[in-house]
């Protein structure tokens, strides 16, 4: 993880490796990470359009 203009992402990061922990196999938490990368993408479209318009 990148860590620029003065955002720390140290807390993120760390709750992200603990969540992870609760699944079982590599699967699932490739899917919860991928799910989770997508929800992010989503959200910053709607912002990014918000803003535009």
């Amino acid at each position: 993880v990148c860590e620029k203009e003065l955002y720390c992402m140290d807390w993120a990061v760390k709750m992200m490796q603990k969540v992870c922990k609760v699944f079982s196999t590599p699967v699932e938490r490739n899917n919860f990470l991928q799910s989770v990368a997508n929800a992010f993408a989503c959200v910053t479209m709607e912002m990014l359009q918000s803003i535009m318009s």
